[in-house]
Protein backbone atom coordinates (compact mmCIF):
# COMPACT_ATOMS: atom_id res chain seq x y z
CA UNK A 1 0.00 0.00 0.00
CA UNK A 2 1.25 3.76 -0.78
CA UNK A 3 2.52 5.67 1.72
CA UNK A 4 1.36 8.59 0.14
CA UNK A 5 -1.57 10.41 2.91
CA UNK A 6 -1.31 13.56 1.20
CA UNK A 7 -1.41 14.88 -3.01
CA UNK A 8 2.60 15.29 -3.51
CA UNK A 9 2.23 18.58 -5.65
CA UNK A 10 -0.89 20.66 -3.70
CA UNK A 11 -3.06 20.72 -1.10
CA UNK A 12 -5.93 18.25 -0.51
CA UNK A 13 -9.00 19.83 -1.68
CA UNK A 14 -12.89 18.71 -1.34
CA UNK A 15 -12.48 16.79 -5.06
CA UNK A 16 -9.98 14.19 -3.34
CA UNK A 17 -12.47 11.59 -1.67
CA UNK A 18 -16.82 10.88 -2.15
CA UNK A 19 -19.06 9.00 -0.03
CA UNK A 20 -19.85 5.22 -0.42
CA UNK A 21 -22.50 3.02 0.31
CA UNK A 22 -22.36 3.96 3.64
CA UNK A 23 -24.44 6.40 5.12
CA UNK A 24 -22.31 9.18 6.65
CA UNK A 25 -22.74 11.82 4.29
CA UNK A 26 -22.19 14.21 7.59
CA UNK A 27 -19.14 13.47 7.30
CA UNK A 28 -18.02 13.50 3.97
CA UNK A 29 -19.66 16.64 3.31
CA UNK A 30 -17.69 18.21 6.60
CA UNK A 31 -14.69 16.86 5.75
CA UNK A 32 -14.93 18.25 2.01
CA UNK A 33 -16.15 21.54 3.88
CA UNK A 34 -13.29 21.41 5.81
CA UNK A 35 -10.63 20.95 2.86
CA UNK A 36 -12.23 24.03 0.45
CA UNK A 37 -11.26 26.30 3.30
CA UNK A 38 -8.70 25.33 4.99
CA UNK A 39 -6.64 22.38 3.87
CA UNK A 40 -3.74 22.54 6.32
CA UNK A 41 -6.31 22.21 9.34
CA UNK A 42 -7.43 19.42 7.61
CA UNK A 43 -3.60 17.85 7.63
CA UNK A 44 -3.57 18.57 11.02
CA UNK A 45 -6.05 16.14 11.64
CA UNK A 46 -3.25 13.15 10.52
CA UNK A 47 -0.03 12.47 11.85
CA UNK A 48 1.84 10.35 10.45
CA UNK A 49 4.60 8.88 12.85
CA UNK A 50 3.08 7.22 14.38
CA UNK A 51 0.38 6.74 11.74
CA UNK A 52 -3.10 8.40 14.11
CA UNK A 53 -5.58 10.81 13.39
CA UNK A 54 -6.78 13.35 16.13
CA UNK A 55 -10.91 13.71 17.09
CA UNK A 56 -12.29 15.90 20.51
CA UNK A 57 -15.13 14.86 22.73
CA UNK A 58 -16.40 16.89 25.15
CA UNK A 59 -13.38 18.66 25.26
CA UNK A 60 -10.79 16.86 24.80
CA UNK A 61 -8.40 15.73 22.23
CA UNK A 62 -8.73 12.12 21.31
CA UNK A 63 -5.85 10.58 19.31
CA UNK A 64 -7.02 7.24 17.17
CA UNK A 65 -4.01 5.14 15.91
CA UNK A 66 -4.70 3.69 12.75
CA UNK A 67 -3.03 0.20 10.90
CA UNK A 68 -4.10 0.86 7.09
CA UNK A 69 -4.83 -2.20 5.41
CA UNK A 70 -4.85 -2.45 1.90
CA UNK A 71 -7.79 -0.99 -0.17
CA UNK A 72 -10.00 -3.60 -2.10
CA UNK A 73 -11.07 -3.29 -4.98
CA UNK A 74 -14.89 -3.14 -4.26
CA UNK A 75 -14.23 -1.18 -1.14
CA UNK A 76 -17.84 -0.17 -0.02
CA UNK A 77 -16.95 3.18 2.29
CA UNK A 78 -15.70 6.36 1.34
CA UNK A 79 -13.28 6.27 -2.23
CA UNK A 80 -10.26 8.51 -2.81
CA UNK A 81 -10.70 10.12 -6.19
CA UNK A 82 -6.63 10.36 -6.50
CA UNK A 83 -4.65 7.29 -6.83
CA UNK A 84 -2.69 5.98 -3.89
CA UNK A 85 -3.94 9.54 -1.98
CA UNK A 86 -4.60 7.79 1.20
CA UNK A 87 -6.01 10.32 3.58
CA UNK A 88 -9.51 10.10 2.76
CA UNK A 89 -9.44 6.41 3.73
CA UNK A 90 -7.52 6.83 6.90
CA UNK A 91 -9.60 9.77 8.52
CA UNK A 92 -12.74 7.46 7.46
CA UNK A 93 -11.56 4.28 9.18
CA UNK A 94 -10.20 6.68 12.58
CA UNK A 95 -13.73 7.97 12.84
CA UNK A 96 -15.45 4.48 12.77
CA UNK A 97 -13.11 3.58 15.16
CA UNK A 98 -13.70 6.74 17.12
CA UNK A 99 -17.10 5.01 17.62
CA UNK A 100 -16.66 2.06 18.12
CA UNK A 101 -14.82 0.21 16.19
CA UNK A 102 -17.92 -0.65 13.58
CA UNK A 103 -18.32 1.61 10.38
CA UNK A 104 -22.17 1.11 10.69
CA UNK A 105 -22.09 3.51 13.55
CA UNK A 106 -21.75 6.17 11.15
CA UNK A 107 -24.85 5.81 9.27
CA UNK A 108 -26.69 8.68 9.64
CA UNK A 109 -25.88 11.82 11.95
CA UNK A 110 -25.22 15.31 11.05
CA UNK A 111 -22.74 17.83 10.53
CA UNK A 112 -22.68 19.74 13.63
CA UNK A 113 -21.53 16.11 15.25
CA UNK A 114 -18.92 15.62 13.13
CA UNK A 115 -17.39 19.24 12.47
CA UNK A 116 -17.39 19.35 16.35
CA UNK A 117 -15.16 15.92 16.61
CA UNK A 118 -12.96 16.78 13.78
CA UNK A 119 -11.79 20.33 14.79
CA UNK A 120 -13.52 20.47 18.48
CA UNK A 121 -14.92 23.85 18.14
CA UNK A 122 -18.38 25.16 19.10
CA UNK A 123 -20.88 24.92 16.13
CA UNK A 124 -23.74 27.13 15.06
CA UNK A 125 -26.83 26.12 13.68
CA UNK A 126 -28.80 29.12 11.57
CA UNK A 127 -32.36 28.08 10.15
CA UNK A 128 -33.68 29.64 6.39
CA UNK A 129 -35.46 32.13 8.21
CA UNK A 130 -32.54 33.88 9.70
CA UNK A 131 -31.84 37.25 8.34
CA UNK A 132 -28.05 37.65 9.22
CA UNK A 133 -27.40 34.04 7.35
CA UNK A 134 -26.48 35.00 3.74
CA UNK A 135 -23.64 37.81 5.16
CA UNK A 136 -22.57 34.78 7.47
CA UNK A 137 -21.80 32.29 4.77
CA UNK A 138 -20.26 35.15 2.61
CA UNK A 139 -17.88 36.79 4.69
CA UNK A 140 -16.63 33.26 6.35
CA UNK A 141 -16.02 31.70 3.27
CA UNK A 142 -14.51 35.19 1.24
CA UNK A 143 -12.33 35.16 4.84
CA UNK A 144 -11.36 31.13 4.80
CA UNK A 145 -12.47 31.66 8.68
CA UNK A 146 -15.81 29.10 8.36
CA UNK A 147 -16.16 25.85 7.45
CA UNK A 148 -19.95 25.60 6.37
CA UNK A 149 -22.56 22.82 5.67
CA UNK A 150 -26.12 22.68 5.36
CA UNK A 151 -28.98 20.17 4.39
CA UNK A 152 -32.35 20.13 3.60
CA UNK A 153 -35.15 20.71 6.74
CA UNK A 154 -38.75 20.27 6.04
CA UNK A 155 -40.49 23.31 8.04
CA UNK A 156 -44.21 21.97 7.63
CA UNK A 157 -43.68 18.31 8.63
CA UNK A 158 -44.57 17.23 5.23
CA UNK A 159 -41.73 15.41 2.95
CA UNK A 160 -42.91 16.16 -0.94
CA UNK A 161 -42.36 13.01 -2.99
CA UNK A 162 -40.77 15.70 -5.79
CA UNK A 163 -38.14 18.26 -4.66
CA UNK A 164 -37.98 21.04 -7.52
CA UNK A 165 -34.52 22.03 -6.55
CA UNK A 166 -33.21 18.22 -7.12
CA UNK A 167 -31.75 18.41 -2.76
CA UNK A 168 -32.14 15.27 -1.18
CA UNK A 169 -33.83 15.23 1.99
CA UNK A 170 -31.93 14.55 5.10
CA UNK A 171 -28.55 14.52 2.80
CA UNK A 172 -25.47 16.98 3.82
CA UNK A 173 -23.79 19.06 1.55
CA UNK A 174 -20.58 21.37 1.79
CA UNK A 175 -20.85 24.68 0.82
CA UNK A 176 -18.25 26.42 -1.00
CA UNK A 177 -18.80 29.62 -2.70
CA UNK A 178 -21.40 32.19 -2.95
CA UNK A 179 -22.54 34.03 -6.09
CA UNK A 180 -24.57 37.53 -6.52
CA UNK A 181 -25.99 38.57 -9.69
CA UNK A 182 -26.23 41.73 -10.26
CA UNK A 183 -28.10 42.50 -12.65
CA UNK A 184 -31.26 40.50 -10.88
CA UNK A 185 -29.52 40.83 -7.29
CA UNK A 186 -29.92 37.38 -6.65
CA UNK A 187 -27.73 35.36 -4.10
CA UNK A 188 -27.03 31.81 -4.98
CA UNK A 189 -24.57 29.54 -3.09
CA UNK A 190 -22.25 26.33 -4.68
CA UNK A 191 -22.94 23.55 -2.98
CA UNK A 192 -20.91 20.08 -3.18
CA UNK A 193 -22.51 17.06 -3.17
CA UNK A 194 -20.33 14.22 -0.77
CA UNK A 195 -21.81 11.58 -3.62
CA UNK A 196 -19.68 13.00 -6.12
CA UNK A 197 -22.86 13.24 -8.51
CA UNK A 198 -25.64 16.71 -9.26
CA UNK A 199 -28.55 16.03 -8.22
CA UNK A 200 -30.22 19.15 -8.98
CA UNK A 201 -31.62 18.61 -12.15
CA UNK A 202 -33.90 21.59 -12.42
CA UNK A 203 -31.51 24.21 -11.27
CA UNK A 204 -33.36 27.72 -11.87
CA UNK A 205 -32.67 29.18 -15.82
CA UNK A 206 -31.36 31.76 -14.56
CA UNK A 207 -28.20 30.30 -12.94
CA UNK A 208 -27.68 28.61 -16.36
CA UNK A 209 -27.70 32.12 -17.73
CA UNK A 210 -24.71 33.82 -15.33
CA UNK A 211 -22.62 30.71 -14.67
CA UNK A 212 -20.50 28.30 -16.56
CA UNK A 213 -20.63 25.91 -13.30
CA UNK A 214 -23.90 23.88 -14.45
CA UNK A 215 -22.20 24.01 -18.14
CA UNK A 216 -19.63 21.96 -17.79
CA UNK A 217 -18.78 18.45 -17.28
CA UNK A 218 -15.71 19.20 -14.96
CA UNK A 219 -17.89 20.62 -12.64
CA UNK A 220 -21.01 17.92 -12.40
CA UNK A 221 -20.89 17.05 -8.66
CA UNK A 222 -21.65 20.87 -7.66
CA UNK A 223 -24.48 22.90 -8.11
CA UNK A 224 -25.88 26.30 -8.00
CA UNK A 225 -28.87 26.75 -5.92
CA UNK A 226 -31.04 29.81 -5.77
CA UNK A 227 -30.75 31.18 -2.22
CA UNK A 228 -34.70 31.61 -1.27
CA UNK A 229 -37.13 30.94 1.44
CA UNK A 230 -39.63 27.91 0.40
CA UNK A 231 -41.22 25.39 2.58
CA UNK A 232 -37.88 22.81 1.92
CA UNK A 233 -35.08 25.08 2.86
CA UNK A 234 -31.15 25.21 3.86
CA UNK A 235 -30.31 24.64 7.32
CA UNK A 236 -26.87 26.03 7.88
CA UNK A 237 -24.12 24.86 10.40
CA UNK A 238 -21.81 27.43 10.48
CA UNK A 239 -17.77 26.19 12.62
CA UNK A 240 -15.30 29.46 12.66
CA UNK A 241 -11.86 28.81 13.03
CA UNK A 242 -8.90 31.54 12.96
CA UNK A 243 -6.78 30.82 10.23
CA UNK A 244 -3.55 28.21 10.88
CA UNK A 245 0.07 29.12 10.11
Amino acid sequence: MSTNVWPSNREPYHGDLVQGRLGNCFLIASLQALASCQPRLLKSIISLSPLTCSFYRQGERVEIPIVMEPIPEEYPYCRSTVIDVQWPYIIEQAYAKFYGGRFENLNGGNTSEALYDLLGKPVEEFEPNDKEIWQKIEQGLTEKNAIITCGMVVTNGIVPTNITNGLLVNHAYAILATFFHRPTREKYVLIHNPQGTNHLIKENSRVRDVSDYLNNKMYLQFSILFFSRRSLLLSTRVIHCGPIH
